[in-house]
């Protein structure tokens, strides 16, 4: 790997991981971080009370006075909330676009994105979902991250020397997590999941996602590509049946509730909760298994984590 790595969005739940987990591989004098908040770490951090604000040609002085040739784009409102689409139009798309731009003007650079199996819809409408599967996002952020990806390839696609990886990460687990599955392991733990228990869902670990930017950053994979980052589906009820004693719970088995979920589409915050407990996420990964060279397996890291999740479900 030549030069060094911008890591945005630094104080955030993915983009901390990710530099705990890269480190050792490149070095922490190889890592930049940009965050609004003043990290403590023995990386560069460049702090900045709004990167959104900062112009196309500041961040073209960042990466060329720091040598930057790799740009990884974790900073985004992450998830669906009451703020207005003008916020996750600037946050979200206008932001990378300008770091996009930037990271233009490097020769051989790269550019790693951070999407969303989102972008599919909350639940995919074909299974398994493929790389293929049309863009059917449901609310603003899920949009957001649509709209982005397809600048993007319109940006950086286009007669430049830049490797796009588009990186669509399924809900996430790990150290630090508070989403999806932490939220459905307190209501198990609370007997009051409604759920279909012959429901297949899926997860994300964090390490899978460092070890696929290892992989890109160590040049065993050429850009561009458009990747799934998922593990296989599990059924819900085999979910819970692993955790034994670990975490104890009934699930409240709603078959009626199949397919219906998708009437609450018209409201994008509730029905991104729903599909969740309602419909199907299955997701296509033989690409990101060609890349790491491995097979990937369900909630394969979910035990390394089983300290964490007890620890804040039982306060």
């Amino acid at each position: 790997m030549k030069g060094k790595i911008l890591i945005t969005g630094a104080s955030g739940f993915l983009a901390r991981n990710i530099y705990n987990k890269i480190t050792p591989c490149v070095g922490l004098e190889n890592i930049i971080l940009i965050s609004r908040q003043n990290l403590k770490c023995e990386s560069e951090c460049i702090s900045l009370n709004d990167p959104c604000s900062v112009s196309e040609k500041d961040y073209e002085f960042i990466c060329r006075e720091n040598s930057i040739t790799t740009i990884i784009h974790c900073g985004a409102i992450p998830k669906e909330t009451i703020l207005s689409w003008g916020v996750y139009e600037r946050v979200n798309i206008l932001w990378p676009l300008k770091l996009a731009r930037a990271i233009k003007k490097v020769k051989g650079s790269n550019f790693i994105f951070i999407s969303s199996l989102g972008v599919y819809g909350t639940a995919p409408r074909f299974l398994p979902a493929e790389e293929t599967h049309p863009y059917m996002p449901d609310g603003k952020y899920h949009k957001s991250k649509a709209i982005c990806e397809q600048r993007l390839l319109g940006e950086l696609l286009d007669g430049t020397d830049v490797s796009l990886y588009i990186l669509r990460l399924n809900a996430l687990y790990g150290e630090g997590d508070c989403g999806v599955l932490m939220k459905m392991l307190w209501l198990y733990s609370k007997y009051i999941l409604p759920t279909r228990a012959s429901l297949y869902t899926s997860f994300c670990s964090v390490d899978l996602v460092s070890e696929l930017i290892i992989s890109i950053l160590l040049e065993k994979v050429s850009g561009p590509f458009i990747c799934n980052v998922s593990e296989p589906p599990i059924k819900v009820k085999e979910l819970f049946g692993q955790f034994g004693n670990d975490i104890v719970g009934r699930l409240l088995n709603v078959p009626i509730m199949k397919g219906k979920s998708r009437y609450f589409r018209f409201v994008p915050w509730l029905y991104n909760k729903l599909a969740l407990l309602f419909e199907d996420r299955i997701y296509a990964i033989e690409r990101l298994s060609d890349i790491i060279g491995r097979e990937v397996k369900p909630l394969e890291k979910f035990w390394l984590y089983m300290k964490y999740y007890k620890e804040i479900i039982n306060k």
